[in-house]
């Protein structure tokens, strides 16, 4: 097992590979993760933004020499608060047939070590409410519950002042 820093040589295994599967995953959560006729592309150029961004880390995790699965993170600044730097794992995604296995453990644990070098004060991550098995996994890595995500749907009328 190893885990590396991902390039843009990555992008395509990332965004059709993973990316794909882990959004496919979400869908049912919510009609906000509802996908687009062909995400494909979109994912493709999305990851291309990601890894060319400075502000987002990708990390790939390998095992004999295939990836499968990856993490993005973001460090992020609150000037206000006496802990103003926080790392945000934007994405944690590990392949079906090798979950359950301490893979997403040695990712967090990444985070944990990235977050140490980037000298970032503590870790955000967010999943869905109904995803009760992500929630039950970063529970047991040690994160706890901070706040509540809300959402409103055009749809659903935007408020009126």
């Amino acid at each position: 097992m190893r885990i590396r820093t991902a390039d843009i040589e990555d992008r395509e295994i990332l965004a059709h590979e993973m990316w794909i599967e882990l959004a496919e995953m979400m869908e049912p959560y919510s009609e906000a993760n509802e996908l687009k006729e062909d995400p494909k592309e979109l994912a493709l150029n999305g990851f291309e933004n990601v890894l060319e961004s400075e502000d987002y880390e990708t990390f790939l995790i390998e095992k004999d020499g295939n990836e499968i699965g990856f993490m993005n993170v973001k460090v992020e600044e609150k000037t206000t608060f006496k802990m103003d730097k926080c790392l945000d794992i934007v994405d944690l995604f590990i392949k079906e047939g090798f979950r359950g296995e301490g893979y997403g453990t040695k990712l967090v644990e990444k985070a944990e070590e990235y977050a140490d070098k980037t000298g970032c004060d503590y870790i955000t991550v967010s999943a869905e409410w109904k995803n009760k098995k992500a929630q039950e996994f970063y529970e047991k890595k040690g994160f706890k519950q901070k706040q509540v995500q809300f959402i409103k749907l055009r749809d659903e009328k935007w408020s009126r002042r």
